[in-house]
């Protein structure tokens, strides 16, 4: 998955994002993807959904040779529905820090977890067994 925050800024204008798509996001000579999915991050999946720079993104990759799947949300991130997912720079941030986060969280929670007396209980390298028992 590559997340194209398209801006530096949170005002970003449709073609700034053609361009980081096309110019280094879409990667096309990719062997692994030689045509990736490409979304737009909306609020909805509808194209009527969004702000005017979303709307007016998805019209402009809808003009192009993209493989544009049209508006994806963040619940899409992680389940394949695009390869590519296009954002101004607010929701690229968001979106970023929530993934790391995330990413910081769950690693907590396994590294307690192992090594909590729970695990050990379970975990079949701690028990002791005779062949044959």
């Amino acid at each position: 998955m590559v997340l194209i925050d398209a801006g530096a800024n949170v005002e970003s204008k449709p073609a700034t994002s053609a361009v980081r798509v096309h110019g280094g996001g879409v990667l096309p000579d990719d062997a692994r993807i030689p045509r990736p999915r490409v979304g737009v991050v909306s609020i909805g999946e509808e194209a009527s959904k969004g702000t005017d720079l979303t709307r007016d993104t998805c019209d402009l990759f809808r003009r192009t040779g993209l493989n544009f799947v049209g508006n994806v949300e963040g619940r899409d991130f992680f389940a394949g529905k695009a390869d590519v997912f296009v954002c101004d720079g607010f929701v690229g941030n968001v979106a970023i820090k929530t993934m790391e986060g995330m990413a910081t969280a769950l690693g907590q929670f396994l590294k307690e977890e192992i090594r909590s007396p729970s695990w050990r209980r379970w975990a079949p390298c701690s028990r002791r067994t005779r062949f044959g028992e």
